[in-house]
C-alpha cells in the first residue's frame, strides 16, 4: 500500500499495490499503520490535508462487511430492490459510513494527531447480491458492496496546557 499526497487537491490517496489490483486487499490494521506513519510527514507540511481517498471499498473487506451489515439493519434500505428508500444510493452509503460508531472506528487511524474524521463521502456505489461478495446472504438480498470512498478530515490545533 502506498499513500500519496497532492498539494493541489490537499488530498492523501491510498493506493493498494500488487500484481492484480482487484485482489489487493487492505486490512484495517495495515491502513491504520500506513496512516499513522504518514502523520509524521503531514506534520511538516505548510498546508493541511483535507481528505483521504481510499479508492474502491471492495479493497477493504472490513469496510465492506460493515457497510453490508449496516445496510441490512437499516430501515432505509430495500434489500429486495437493492436501493435506498430515502435519497440516492451514494447519499445512503455516505450516511451509513458517517454514522458515529463507524467514524469512531476510522478516527483510531488518526489517534494522537490534530486530524479528525468528520464524514465519509462516496460515489459510484455498486449494488449486488451475495454472489459478488463474501457474506452469507441469500442471493435475493441486494446490498451496496462497493463505492469510491473518501474520508473527510479536519485539522485542529492541539492545545497544550501551560
Amino acid at each position: 500500500m502506498i499513500i500519496e499526497l497532492s498539494e493541489k487537491s490537499r488530498e492523501a490517496r491510498v493506493r493498494p499495490v500488487g500484481e492484480d489490483y482487484s485482489q489487493c486487499l487492505v486490512s484495517e490494521t495495515a491502513l491504520r499503520e500506513g496512516i499513522k506513519t504518514q502523520l509524521n510527514a503531514w506534520a511538516d507540511l505548510d498546508w493541511k490535508v483535507r481528505s483521504v481517498n481510499l479508492g474502491r471499498a471492495i479493497n477493504y473487506p472490513w469496510l465492506v462487511d460493515y457497510l453490508i451489515e449496516a445496510s441490512l439493519a437499516s430501515i432505509d434500505w430495500d434489500i429486495h430492490k437493492g436501493r435506498s428508500l430515502s435519497g440516492g444510493d451514494n447519499r445512503f452509503v455516505s450516511r451509513i459510513l458517517s454514522e458515529p460508531v463507524f467514524i469512531r472506528r476510522l478516527q483510531a487511524f488518526f489517534e494522537g494527531s490534530p486530524y479528525t474524521v468528520i464524514a465519509v463521502n462516496v460515489e459510484k456505489v455498486l449494488i449486488g447480491d451475495s454472489t459478488v461478495h463474501h457474506s452469507d446472504l441469500s442471493k435475493s438480498e441486494k446490498v451496496p458492496f462497493d463505492a469510491q470512498v473518501r474520508l473527510i478530515i479536519e485539522y485542529q490545533e492541539i492545545k497544550t496546557k501551560p
